[in-house]
């Protein structure tokens, strides 16, 4: 229990630096959200929701949809990690070798 008390204390005070931070910016307290869930709530723009790839070297079908935040790839040598940042940048435009 204590452990859940001290965490909500940090988290508020995180909460309160950042409103801080804010207000020495020249934002209005409340101008933008405090909290994840409200972060998570408004649509970010340019957020990349959905890549599928098809034939690209060993990938014949994929269809991977990324979460709000941050996402990462982890896996063995080999299981294809940089295919998925290749593809990456040929949907952003990179020129594809032949």
């Amino acid at each position: 229990m204590a452990m859940t008390d001290e965490r909500a204390r940090a988290a508020t005070a995180g909460a309160e630096m950042g409103e801080e931070m804010g207000e020495e910016m020249g934002e209005e307290p409340g101008d933008g959200p405090t909290d994840a869930a409200a972060a998570a709530a408004e649509p970010a723009i340019g957020r990349l929701l959905e890549l599928t790839v098809t034939d690209l070297a060993l990938i014949e079908r994929l269809r991977l949809e990324l979460a709000p935040g941050l996402n990462v790839f982890t896996g063995e040598t080999g299981a294809g990690k940089s295919l998925l940042i290749d593809a990456l940048g040929l949907a952003v435009g990179a020129r594809a070798d032949s």
